[in-house]
């Protein structure tokens, strides 16, 4: 009986915390600010796809949602085996979408939705922390891409919850945010 009032207790104190911990947007943080309306260009082919992003609009722990997520074709790795190009996608898109995309139950197969050409443009709009374990934060960013059917709000590959491939960019100790130059680099 006492252990189980502990658990309670200890419930009670911790799950509340998680709202306090959710979703930061970090736009305005001074160490962020300067990125934000930045200018990147893509260094290889990529795509933009289906992707599971970070739901700006939840409370406490967060949660996601479906929106446009821009990966880059050279970013597979030994245990996400990526297509090296949009031509070898569409060959056995089936096969690639079951590889790439992991299919929730009641969810549709996800997919790559268009190529984006080596050298296409995007403007970080928004940097957010998403909850990540008891009090981190991993970083997630969007930014707006200069796409075929014109400017789109995308999501870039920065965490690695229901996602796969390489991260493009990261958060050093200093708070100092830096792109993987393999998937993007600042514009000339």
């Amino acid at each position: 009986m006492p252990l189980k009032w502990f658990v309670f207790w200890a419930a009670s104190i911790v799950l509340p915390g998680c709202a306090a911990y959710g979703i930061k947007d970090l736009s305005h943080d001074p160490s962020v600010q300067a990125l934000i309306g930045q200018c990147y260009q893509l260094t290889g082919e990529s795509f933009v796809y289906e992707a599971r992003c970070v739901d700006l609009n939840s409370k406490g722990v967060g949660s996601r949602e479906l929106c446009p997520g821009l990966h880059s074709f050279s970013a597979g790795t030994e245990m996400s085996v990526f297509p090296g190009s949009y031509e070898e996608y569409t060959g056995d898109k089936e096969k690639w979408d079951k590889k790439m995309f992991e299919k929730l139950l009641f969810e549709k197969q996800r997919e790559i939705s268009y190529p984006v050409p080596k050298g296409t443009k995007f403007y970080i709009t928004s940097v957010v922390g998403y909850p990540w374990g008891v009090t981190g934060h991993k970083l997630a960013m969007r930014a707006d891409l200069e796409g075929p059917n014109g400017t789109e709000e995308v999501e870039l590959r920065t965490i690695g919850i229901l996602t796969y491939g390489q991260i493009w960019a990261r958060r050093d100790r200093m708070n100092n945010i830096s792109f993987n130059s393999e998937f993007a680099i600042p514009c000339d």
